[in-house]
């Protein structure tokens, strides 16, 4: 019995101990993810200047605010800056989904340079021998500004295609995906130095996006020149024969027309294969895959920039809300809509009042939600069942309709 006792007590000592080198273990862990954070914050704030987003105002934006940082000097210098000097941005095909919308995703902050109902003018960069043949566009860049899209507020659905091949000609070609890239390097000092010529400078970097084959790339271009004669006559060849030509193509050369991809977020070998179901993304599918990535590895950016186009055919724009009529909900007086968010540097002809991005109601989306549960023990009971249903979808990161929008504004009206 003794010596039961005591191998029973012997064994009991040693899992404490096991249990406790564990908690050690799990300290020691806790400690140092703490300090590798500590050491990122000091990293970047030496690096790269203090945080984005400084500015509290949801309803005023100034691109040299946001973006650049001020160099002490005479007369005072500003300097682009991004976190690790990284830009990152959806890269893809794009066009409004008439009528949905969803909501920006906490820790996310999107920029887009073309206003709903617009295309994205791509060019290649300048210098490039071919520079001049897109030139043509260049007339339309005084038009574009950078409209900012913050955690919580409302922005159209979209539908992105992944496609290499979409309405480009045969030597060029736009990259796909969630593209990290060098930074642009953008300065100015003194008088050159105002928002509207950082915007000018920045929307300019932007629209350098097409990649050019030509004599550079001979095999990858006689590849392609043979994939688009046989795609133009797609309905004469067996689709399986074609797919299999493509998938190819596209891993033989996913280097070039995924460059700068980041794949721990969304791999290559994805979008390969969703372009070959002909399987569209929605803006809502990958705004949550790159928040998803970002609870794992804080380290990925939240600031994304885009470059896709913006063909609406019916004009998603903030107008259509004074339309808005849910039943038993008061009707939206006209003075709801009359609180603007300023652009500094864009003059108010250009600045499209009725986008979602300038308006109070769509910028402050989410914080109408959130207000409105708060009472919800005040609201009638479908009024609660609706709200606590649109809440769920949205905070799901799933796009929502044209009348869930409205009924949120209108029970904003009938409480506030």
């Amino acid at each position: 019995m003794d010596a039961a006792r005591a191998a029973a007590a012997a064994e009991a000592a040693s899992a404490r101990e096991a249990l406790m080198e564990r908690e050690t273990q799990d300290e020691r862990r806790r400690q140092e993810e703490e300090r590798n954070h500590q050491h990122y914050e000091i990293e970047r704030r030496e690096t790269h200047g203090p945080a984005l987003h400084q500015n509290k105002d949801p309803l005023s934006f100034n691109i040299l605010d946001e973006f650049f940082i001020k160099i002490n000097t005479s007369p005072p210098k500003y300097e682009f800056k991004l976190p690790y000097d990284k830009m990152h941005t959806l890269s893809f095909h794009g066009e409004v989904i008439p009528g949905k919308y969803l909501v920006v995703p906490d820790g996310l902050t999107i920029y887009l340079p073309n206003r709903s109902g617009d295309y994205f003018y791509a060019r290649l960069p300048e210098g490039h021998t071919w520079y001049d043949v897109f030139e043509d566009h260049s007339g339309l860049l005084k038009d574009m500004y950078i409209r900012k899209y913050m955690a919580g507020s409302l922005i159209s659905e979209h539908a992105l295609t992944g496609d290499p091949f979409y309405e480009n000609g045969t030597e060029y070609f736009s990259p796909i995906g969630l593209l990290e890239k060098d930074a642009p390097k953008i300065d100015c000092s003194g008088n050159d130095c105002s928002a509207a010529s950082a915007n000018s400078e920045l929307i300019k970097f932007m629209t350098e996006h097409l990649r050019w084959l030509g004599d550079e790339e001979p095999l990858q271009l006689k590849e392609r020149e043979n994939l688009l004669s046989l795609m133009s006559a797609r309905y004469g060849q067996p689709k399986e024969i074609l797919r299999r030509h493509i998938k190819s193509h596209l891993n033989k050369y996913a280097d070039k027309y995924f460059e700068g991809n980041m794949d721990q977020i969304i791999d290559r070998k994805e979008f390969i294969k969703r372009y070959l179901n002909e399987r569209s993304w929605s803006l809502s599918n990958i705004l949550n895959r790159i928040a998803k990535a970002r609870r794992s590895d804080p380290s990925i950016s939240g600031t994304w920039f885009t470059t896709f186009c913006r063909w609406d055919k019916e004009n998603n724009d903030f107008n259509q809300f004074k339309y808005c009529n849910e039943t038993e909900l008061p009707r939206l007086p006209q003075d709801f809509f009359d609180e603007k968010a300023t652009f500094a540097g864009v003059s108010d002809d250009l600045v499209r009042q009725a986008s979602l991005a300038s308006n109070s109601g769509s910028v402050n989306f989410k914080n109408i939600m959130d207000q409105l549960y708060s009472i919800k023990g005040r609201l009638g009971v479908q009024e609660s069942k609706r709200l606590i249903r649109i809440k769920k979808v949205s905070s799901r990161g799933q796009s929502i309709s044209f009348k869930d929008v409205c009924f949120i504004f209108q029970l904003k009206q009938k409480y506030n």
